[in-house]
């Protein structure tokens, strides 16, 4: 224009004003609070589409279909912290392949395919070891939540994780197990494996690597195993060195072994 602009006008936008450029950030636990959200109206679905309305496939809706929302339950009252990373593209593509479709959902599809109808022995394991392993689960994230709320820094040895130490993984294992019993194919049990040979056995791992650094470990690794109780040890009554436990967790796990050596 003719008139020239006021300096400051010239100047550029301070770079707190400057329109910052959005992306879509996706975190894990919202790719698995949908499949939870949604396994429920996809069995439901899978009834229709293979016209399966007989007792075993409602049984089987009503258990898998229950998970997702008792998960949300779970996921209300005390969260997952370790789910709350942003995944990369690609880990949002896998992690969707993973937990829907032709992942975990094809358990459904091979349960709700099958119109044989299961035994009442086959329906009775089902519901049961359904019920043990969702509360082994709740209950163990419920306690790990609040000792790490109220009590950070300790090694959690007492409650489920006493003689077990993995307990909410040991009893995913078991839920999911119900849901491979009543799929009576060869394919739901590969799906499981799978993915506990590759999700869940790693990342059990990672967190022992991290635990070792605390000085009760070695001691506290001795008494338990990693996803059912110790039953020799529970029999027996062990217990931990309470002079270990007060300790907190090393930075090189070379000082929590020697530590534990000395207090054993």
């Amino acid at each position: 224009t003719f008139w020239p602009r006021p300096h400051s006008a010239r100047q550029p936008a301070p770079q707190s004003f400057r329109q910052q450029p959005r992306t879509m950030a996706i975190r894990a636990y919202q790719l698995i609070n949908l499949q939870k959200t949604t396994t429920l109206f996809f069995c439901l679905f899978c009834m229709w589409r293979y016209d399966n309305w007989s007792t075993t496939a409602w049984v089987y809706t009503a258990l898998h279909g229950s998970y997702g929302y008792c998960w949300m339950i779970k996921e209300a009252a005390f969260p997952n912290k370790a789910l709350r990373d942003t995944l990369a593209p690609p880990m949002v593509i896998a992690t969707a392949l993973l937990v829907f479709w032709p992942g975990y959902w094809n358990i459904c599809i091979l349960a709700l395919s099958n119109k044989e109808l299961a035994s009442g022995g086959m329906l009775f394991a089902s519901v049961f070891i359904y019920v043990i392993g969702l509360v082994c689960m709740m209950i163990s994230d419920c306690q790990t939540h609040f000792c790490l709320k109220y009590n950070p820094g300790r090694l959690i040895a007492e409650g489920m994780s006493r003689y077990t130490r993995h307990p909410n993984y040991g009893g995913e294992v078991l839920l999911y197990s119900s849901f491979c019993l009543l799929a009576r194919h060869w394919g739901a049990w590969l799906i499981l494996f799978l993915g506990f040979s590759m999700v869940m056995f790693p990342l059990n791992l990672k967190k022992e690597q991290s635990l070792s650094r605390y000085p009760a470990w070695a001691q506290y690794k001795r008494q338990t195993y990693m996803y059912v109780p110790n039953l020799c040890a529970a029999a027996s009554g062990a217990e931990l060195n309470q002079d270990l436990m007060r300790q907190g967790k090393s930075k090189d796990p070379e000082d929590a072994l020697a530590a534990s050596a000395m207090g054993a």
